[in-house]
């Protein structure tokens, strides 16, 4: 089967994360697929994805009048059985010219969506058209399956997102070793991170505001921000506003982000909203101790990971699953084994894949 994805800017997201991550696994169970971009540029993330194994190619959406008829000709070109759209941006276009080919097409929703207005309306006409065109759509959870019903009377077929579990393990212990030491990570430092860019939603604020909570006491804390930044440095401001910068370290965009869960003692994540979180599963899947906030698309792990730490949406409480998690320090590191396999078992690629394969066989078959 040949399938063609389509893509906005490729940036180290969760759909662009997760297809680098199981590139391998769609070529094994017979699926070959290109890749297109549609903003301005391929994106940072392109070139990733090209050493994955994918051809990358590159339409922007605008102008619509060139983008429509180059995008038919590459769909007539590639001779692909099936389409599947990944950003909320222009996929009424994507995803209709594909159905006006007659070639089978889902739509992946990532997100929870709080749209209002005329633009709600306007998505939710833009919904209805397509199903009625035959365009399936995908949520990646149950927080976004319920949003898109919610806000859009949209059902949607539930895929969970995957992460790449043959890099995501526990550390051994001269891992967990080597790691700190290439972070500059002191032994009696307990270590914190976040991964993820600095967009509003993920609300990194939080974990700043926490630390400069903290009374000093008990092992030194530090926080390691790895992720790309805002352009005007806002959280550095915050940092230094709050007198913290000396325990944090910006990382900046991480390759290895592996690297950082293996060193860290605890993983943060303080969104507001996700779809599934691919950070939060990659920390699970190398069994770290995770204080997650209990917002859409983050409690869709609850379920599966009970005994992580869960928090309302504050920064006391945030500060107290800090301390309490600060003083249980386990001296050989925190990894979870038993963490990890539950995260393998329910997020593989495999299963990732397989279940996408399934829809697709079917909707290729009924064409």
């Amino acid at each position: 089967m040949k399938v063609l994805g389509v893509l906005a800017e490729m940036r180290p997201s969760g759909a662009e994360v997760g297809l680098a991550a199981s590139a391998s696994e769609w070529r094994r169970q017979g699926v070959g697929m290109d890749l297109l971009a549609t903003a301005a540029t391929p994106g940072p993330y392109a070139s990733a994805l090209r050493a994955a194994g994918y051809p990358i190619h590159h339409i922007p959406l605008k102008p619509a009048a060139a983008f429509a008829p180059a995008y038919l000709a590459l769909l007539r070109r590639g001779r692909y059985d099936l389409v599947h759209v990944h950003p909320e941006y222009g996929n009424i276009l994507t995803s209709g010219i594909a159905r006006a080919a007659a070639i089978p097409t889902v739509r992946t929703c990532h997100n929870v969506r709080n749209f209002r207005g005329a633009l709600r309306l306007e998505r939710h006409i833009q919904r209805a058209l397509l199903r009625r065109a035959g365009v399936k759509h995908i949520a990646v959870g149950a927080s976004v399956a319920a949003s898109e019903w919610s806000q859009f009377r949209n059902p949607s077929i539930r895929i969970m997102n995957c992460f790449d579990d043959q890099r995501f393990r526990p550390p051994t212990h001269e891992q967990r070793t080597r790691a700190r030491k290439v972070l500059g990570v002191q032994d009696s430092d307990f270590i914190i991170t976040t991964i993820g860019n600095c967009a509003h939603q993920k609300n990194h604020e939080m974990a700043f505001e926490a630390l400069a909570l903290l009374d000093g006491g008990g092992r030194p804390m530090r926080y390691l921000h790895a992720g790309t930044e805002q352009p005007d440095g806002a959280e550095r401001r915050l940092a230094e506003r709050l007198g913290v910068s000396a325990s944090v370290r910006f990382l900046g965009p991480v390759d290895n982000v592996v690297e950082v869960l293996h060193a860290a003692d605890c993983y943060v994540m303080p969104s507001r909203f996700e779809g599934l979180p691919l950070a939060a599963l990659e920390a699970l899947g190398c069994g770290l101790p995770c204080i997650l906030v209990d917002a859409p698309g983050l409690r869709d792990l609850r379920e599966f990971f009970p005994d992580q730490t869960w928090i309302p949406l504050d920064v006391h409480a945030l500060r107290a699953a800090l301390v309490e998690r600060c003083d249980s320090h386990v001296p050989d590191g925190p990894h979870s084994e038993a963490v990890s396999s539950v995260a393998h078992q329910l997020f593989s690629t495999r299963s990732y894949v397989s279940q996408h394969v399934d829809l697709f066989n079917q909707l290729v078959l009924s064409r």
